[in-house]
């Protein structure tokens, strides 16, 4: 199951284009080049995009031929299993992610001790250590909480 993510909006095309990457839109992803310094060579990116397919391979590959592209880092937004790059000749895991390497759900309309009671014991430790020190988290979704973020 592919999730849409905002990493290939419209808006995120043009934030990146006026980093001066290049960019390429497809029908639902977008693949990032990044200059290299010093060399003719870009890398290139579609993070948290669809699951990889044949079809989108296919339809990188002459565009990463053109530009001179050394690789491209393909990490989709895709449940954990969900993917494997080892279909696909040439493709294998990198040990670098840019992001956690698996999506997850979590089910917010749970109790939070139901909630807590299906964490991992180390992160309800780290939840209830974090408590106990202060830390709040509030929503604040105006001028003032986008500054602060």
């Amino acid at each position: 199951m592919s999730i849409n993510h905002p990493l290939h909006s419209k808006e995120w095309a043009e934030f990146q284009k006026k980093q001066g990457h290049l960019v390429f839109s497809f029908k639902d992803y977008i693949l990032v080049l990044h200059h290299l310094p010093k060399v003719p060579h870009k890398i290139g990116t579609i993070l948290r995009g669809p699951q990889i397919t044949q079809e989108m391979l296919d339809e990188i590959k002459p565009i990463c031929q053109k530009e001179k592209v050394v690789f491209v880092k393909i990490e989709p937004n895709v449940l954990k299993d969900e993917t494997n790059p080892y279909h696909f000749k040439n493709l294998f895991v990198s040990p670098k992610v840019n992001f956690y390497p698996n999506s997850f759900f979590l089910d917010l309309t749970q109790s939070e001790e139901k909630i807590l009671e299906n964490m991992h014991p180390k992160t309800r430790y780290n939840v209830k250590v974090a408590g106990r020190h202060g830390v709040q988290i509030e929503e604040a979704t105006n001028e003032k909480g986008f500054k602060t973020y």
